[in-house]
């Protein structure tokens, strides 16, 4: 518990009140339209407290991780050299990054007649 009340504390610390510029696209045909700015900062005034029961399990977690998508399959090939690629790797699965352990491949995106 101790770990976790560290980690709210420097997420807290991290994020400092600041203005946030927003702009909005909708599927009813909004395009880029500037919104109101937002403060972004802590969402508690105090520290919290988690209390998490190993014992009591609602659901199975088979893993954390992210998208492979076309966009991030250019940019691993033809943007990044091998140092890089390999710190990129260590960054999401490594010992010392962010401890991803599953991947999501897209079958085909909608712009390119998937779907």
């Amino acid at each position: 518990m101790a770990r976790v009340r560290a980690l709210a504390a420097a997420a807290g610390a991290a994020l400092s009140a600041a203005q946030v510029s927003v702009i909005q696209s909708t599927a009813s045909g909004q395009s880029w339209q500037p919104q109101p700015d937002l403060t972004w900062g802590p969402d508690f005034e105090s520290a919290l407290d988690v209390t998490v029961n190993a014992s009591q399990t609602y659901q199975e977690i088979i893993g954390f991780g992210c998208a492979f998508t076309d966009s991030s399959a250019f940019n691993w090939h033809d943007l990044m050299n091998a140092t890089s690629q390999q710190r990129f790797i260590e960054a999401h699965w490594g010992a010392s990054g962010l401890g991803y352990t599953a991947g999501r491949v897209p079958i085909s995106s909608p712009g390119e007649g998937g779907w």
